[in-house]
């Protein structure tokens, strides 16, 4: 029972953000699919680069490339800061004198 009260009001607390609640999910999911893309992009890296003497330079340089934008959009996605209004609120803390 008590944990359908902390759900209520943890969803009451924070129903008034739903669009930055929806927003953070879908550039989590995007981070996490292009963080596991990021291998497959390596793997035809090492594909065009079949023996010695045969490299498929194309393939290697359009995995290389895909492989540098899904790194860097992943990591973007993950480090995107708040607006200043969005941010919470910083609390003081009083000292008190002894």
């Amino acid at each position: 029972m008590k944990n359908k009260s902390v759900i209520g009001r943890v969803v009451k607390t924070v129903s008034h953000s739903k669009f930055l609640i929806a927003l953070s999910l879908v550039f989590s999911v995007a981070s996490v699919v292009l963080s596991l893309y990021i291998p497959v992009l390596a793997g035809r890296a090492i594909d065009g680069i079949a023996s010695a003497g045969s490299v498929d330079f194309g393939i290697v340089i359009r995995a290389l490339v895909t492989l540098a934008v899904c790194g860097t959009q992943s990591a973007h996605l993950r480090r995107t800061p708040l607006k200043r209004e969005e941010q919470p609120q910083k609390r003081s803390v009083q000292r008190t004198k002894r």
